[in-house]
């Protein structure tokens, strides 16, 4: 799949907070909520205290902090960078290291760094858009837009076309966290080539084929990495949709329709995708390079 980069937080935070719409934001908190992701709050105890005696922070005292908690953990040569947010103060970044572990640039807050599963909230964001406009329903399954041929890719094919949209954004599918048949680099390719090519690794090697480890219809949690299949929905619905708009065949891809749905309007103009291994942001040199340390 396409891999979602940010850079310069908060020009592109004051963007979506001075364009979105309400019903946009009250979509990204629900993004934010069916995706599952996890977020931590961080505490200081520099801070004002309320008649409650709870502690108050600001961004700049809890930016101190978390700087003096992180230092030291962060493996020489490695960088990181955090963007500290809080209503009506001014966003704070925390810079740490390098941008390489070989002769990297000293991190700024303008380091472009990949987003990683955050990219998740952006899947649900946009399938929540769609839904918005008419295109989509949460309950929709997967079997209506997905071609019957490429359900070989699953160990249990007909339960997996009843699989619904809302199971895949809220992680209660029922999919195995993740597979070796999957492919995380489109690499220009489109949604059919992708699952194609799926197909003939399982053909090959039918242990790969995706798993159902847990009953949909429990609704049991469990984190999957399968909610890419949420861009198939995405992706025939609007196509389908814009076909009925103007009668010509159109073929936009997942990218295409985030950056036209929501990255556009909100005029988030410092988020953009690595679309390939070999997209030129791979070798910017104020972009976050990934490493594996010796304890994996």
């Amino acid at each position: 799949m396409n891999k979602i980069f940010q850079k310069n937080y908060s020009d592109d935070l004051n963007k979506f907070r001075s364009k979105s719409q309400p019903t946009v934001k009250k979509n990204l908190l629900k993004a934010s909520i069916i995706s599952a992701n996890l977020l931590f709050t961080v505490g200081c105890n520099n801070g004002s205290t309320t008649s409650n005696n709870q502690m108050v922070s600001t961004t700049a005292q809890v930016a101190k902090s978390l700087k003096k908690d992180l230092s030291p953990i962060v493996p020489d040569g490695a960088g990181g960078l955090v963007g500290i947010y809080k209503p009506k103060e001014e966003a704070q970044f925390i810079t740490i290291g390098r941008t390489s572990v070989t002769n990297g640039q000293l991190v700024n807050k303008n380091t472009m760094s990949l987003i990683g599963s955050t990219s998740k909230m952006f899947t649900s964001l946009t399938s929540l858009r769609l839904i918005e406009l008419g295109i989509l329903n949460l309950d929709s399954k997967l079997g209506n837009y997905m071609d019957s041929k490429y359900f070989e890719i699953f160990e249990e094919p007909n339960k997996a076309k009843n699989i619904t949209l809302r199971q895949l954004l809220s992680h209660t599918s029922g999919l195995q966290y993740d597979t070796d048949c999957d492919n995380n680099d489109r690499a220009e390719k489109d949604l059919d080539s992708i699952l194609a090519e799926m197909v003939e690794k399982v053909k090959i090697n039918p242990t790969q084929k995706i798993k159902i480890t847990n009953n949909p219809q429990d609704r049991i949690f469990s984190y999957s990495n399968q909610i890419w299949l949420a861009t198939i929905f995405i992706e025939k619905a609007y196509n389908k949709y814009l076909t009925s708009q103007d009668g010509e065949k159109h073929n936009l891809s997942y990218a295409d329709i985030l950056q036209r749905e929501i990255l556009v309007p909100l005029k988030m103009e410092h988020t953009g995708f690595q679309k390939s291994e070999t997209d030129p942001l791979t070798h910017e040199p104020n972009m976050l390079k990934g490493f594996v340390g010796k304890h994996g």
